[in-house]
């Protein structure tokens, strides 16, 4: 009896009445190993055994969910079965449930990782495998953001970029209506990127932009770390047209704004359930350095972070001021 045609049971009740155990071990064996023989002993009457080699075999599965509901489904429909005409059904009725717990143990078996250290894990940004993008940080914009602080709005912002540029991190800026409605992008940022000319847009999706598709493309990044103003419009298009184009995309939540803080919060849960990965600049700075013994950009990564990074660039210049210039996470012990 094929796997895949599992639920075809007439044959399964063939075995049952006629005691034709083998057949059915041989047909359950692929299941999962010696499921045949513990259904089969089981029905044979030796029901203790049987409940002892499934818990053993349950054991051995790394579920613990699966494993702890299959051991309840034993205990509950292991009862003895009522004498008379019901005895026949009853036990139809329990091979069943064995079988559908032998497919659920089956699936988690199959499933269950090595469980062994393969190194940092591939959803992790390094300045290698992303690029940054920074939509419409205009003041027209800002003035209508409400979901954070401004001067928060635009120091997380202005970090983010700095950051990006300690690790020479590819980065596209964009504007929409810079000359004739929203104003040119924060100085601050500009400023990080001297040389970097914005690419002005009408359309408030960045993505119906050609100009500025092409200029993502060039990054040659699959990693897409974006923040916008607002949210709500130009961060959840360009974000889900990215997503839908093949992109991972990471969005800096503390360097974007709605305005309002429900507006925000809900774009945020709408780019999040289509596969996008809530993230902050400062998370964001550190990932990117990721090892204090990355010597080339320690005092560049802590600078960024004394600046912009609130009470914890207090906390380094506090450490510095007490210990010493020597005193740092990646100094050796």
């Amino acid at each position: 009896m094929a796997y895949d045609n599992i639920h075809n049971t007439n044959a399964i009740d063939n075995h049952w009445i006629a005691g034709s155990w083998r057949n059915s071990e041989q047909d359950l064996g692929g299941l999962n190993p010696a499921t045949g023989a513990v259904i089969g002993s089981y029905a044979a009457g030796g029901s203790k055994k049987a409940r002892e080699t499934i818990a053993a075999d349950l054991t051995a599965k790394k579920s613990v969910p699966l494993r702890c509901h299959a051991r309840e489904r034993i205990m509950r429909l292991s009862r003895k079965p009522n004498e008379g005409g019901r005895e026949m059904k009853t036990a139809k009725t329990f091979f069943m449930a064995l079988l559908s717990m032998a497919l659920l143990c089956s699936f988690a078996y199959a499933e269950t990782p090595a469980g062994k250290n393969q190194g940092p894990s591939p959803r992790l940004l390094t300045p290698l495998n992303s690029a940054l993008v920074l939509i419409d940080h205009q003041p027209q914009m800002a003035f209508a953001t409400r979901s954070i602080d401004g001067q928060t709005l635009v120091n997380n912002v202005t970090g983010l970029a700095k950051s990006a540029k300690v690790f020479n991190v590819p980065t596209v800026l964009t504007t929409v209506a810079a000359k004739s409605f929203s104003g040119p992008i924060f100085p601050t940022v500009q400023s990080v990127f001297p040389g970097l000319k914005p690419i002005d847009r009408t359309s408030m999706n960045a993505w119906e932009d050609n100009n500025f598709v092409d200029a993502v493309k060039k990054t040659g990044k699959k990693k897409l770390v974006m923040a916008a103003l607002w949210t709500e419009v130009c961060l959840a298009t360009a974000a889900l047209s990215a997503l839908d184009s093949g992109y991972e995309v990471y969005i800096v939540t503390d360097a974007s704004g709605g305005v309002t803080t429900e507006a925000h919060d809900m774009a945020i849960k709408r780019m999040v359930q289509a596969g996008a990965v809530p993230v902050t600049w400062l998370q964001v700075l550190l990932e990117w350095q990721r090892d204090w013994a990355r010597q080339e950009t320690y005092d560049a990564v802590l600078a960024v972070a004394k600046e912009h990074g609130g009470a914890y660039g207090q906390g380094i210049g506090y450490a510095k001021s007490m210990l010493g210039e020597h005193a740092g996470e990646g100094a050796s012990k």
